[in-house]
């Protein structure tokens, strides 16, 4: 005679398991043939890059900009029409800091930028399901370093990047991610062009491999 409880912890563990590879996407990615290298030099001191770059990262500095807008959008149902909504970016400082409270508790964290879209998601330019693009979402944290008292080096990081699949009666599941280089140079590109440092090359978007 076999074991009633037997048969109730196969049935949970068969559960569980269905869950979980039902709730794992099962997406198609494109490759960066050479990563975008999301690091670079500036001719600035660091607290004056730092306090400029807080600046810069707030919706009235980016609204007007076309570097951001071509990478974190989202499209969105209105109604009648879908529209493409520009999903902003905000950094955050240790001195003055709310969705980064958390990271700011970790050491040597003191010169670091939190960036955070405020929990907003965006088309990705990577990863896609079925040929349809997901949606993405990460925070981003730059690295400032002093190379001397004048010159500062930028490295622009990813943190805990996810991808969403929108499914049926407006539910969703998300994946853990890879970062892409892709939303990491465009930050660096946006800086650097507020900052008139045009040295830097074009953005490489991902080929379908």
């Amino acid at each position: 005679m076999v074991n009633p409880g037997w048969r109730i912890s196969f049935l949970v563990v068969f559960c569980l398991f269905f869950y979980g590879c039902k709730n794992k996407i099962d997406e198609e990615t494109k490759q960066v043939t050479t990563a975008n290298s999301a690091t670079h030099v500036f001719h600035i001191p660091l607290k004056v890059l730092k306090d400029t770059i807080i600046d810069l990262l707030t919706i009235k500095e980016e609204f007007s900009d076309t570097t951001l807008k071509e990478i974190f959008f989202d499209i969105q149902n209105t109604g009648s029409t879908l529209d493409s909504v520009f999903v902003p970016l905000r950094g955050e400082s240790a001195e003055q800091s709310l969705f980064g409270i958390q990271y700011f508790k970790k050491s040597g964290t003191n010169n670091d930028i939190y960036v955070h879209t405020y929990n907003k998601v965006w088309i990705s330019r990577v990863y896609y399901k079925d040929k349809n693009p997901l949606k993405y979402r990460a925070e981003f944290i730059l690295k400032l370093q002093p190379l001397d008292n004048a010159h500062t080096k930028l490295s622009v990081l990813t943190l805990d990047p996810v991808v969403i699949e929108e499914i049926p009666n407006g539910a969703s599941r998300k994946s853990q991610a890879e970062p892409t280089s892709v939303e990491e140079y465009t930050i660096l590109l946006y800086i650097a062009s507020k900052l008139g440092d045009h040295t830097l090359e074009k953005l490489k978007f991902p080929q379908q491999h």
